[in-house]
C-alpha cells in the first residue's frame, strides 16, 4: 500500500491511496486506487479483487512493507483457523 498526491483535471491536488500486488514469477500486476486510507475490510476486499483478477490465489503471500501490516499479523496470530 502507498499514497501519492496527484492533480485532477481542474488543478486541485488529491491524495490517493494505492494497493498493489505483483505475481513473483510472471510479474503480472494488480493495482487498486481509492481516495481515502484503507480500512481493514477494504484491505481484505482489495486482496479479493486481486485474486479474482489473477484467477486464484497463491500458496504464499509475501509483503514488502511489513510495518503496514502489523495489525493484520496480530489478528492472524489469534485466528484459531490460521493453519487451515
Amino acid at each position: 500500500m502507498g499514497q501519492k498526491v496527484m492533480t485532477d483535471p481542474f488543478g486541485s491536488k488529491i491524495k490517493i491511496y494505492i494497493f498493489a500486488m505483483v505475481m513473483s514469477m510472471s510479474r503480472k500486476k494488480f493495482v487498486y486506487f481509492q481516495d481515502h486510507p484503507f480500512s481493514a475490510s477494504e484491505f481484505v476486499e482489495a486482496h479479493d479483487l486481486a485474486f479474482k483478477y489473477y484467477g486464484g490465489r497463491t500458496q504464499e503471500i509475501v509483503y514488502d512493507q511489513g510495518p503496514c501490516y502489523d495489525g493484520f499479523r496480530e489478528c492472524r496470530r489469534s485466528d484459531p483457523d490460521r493453519n487451515l
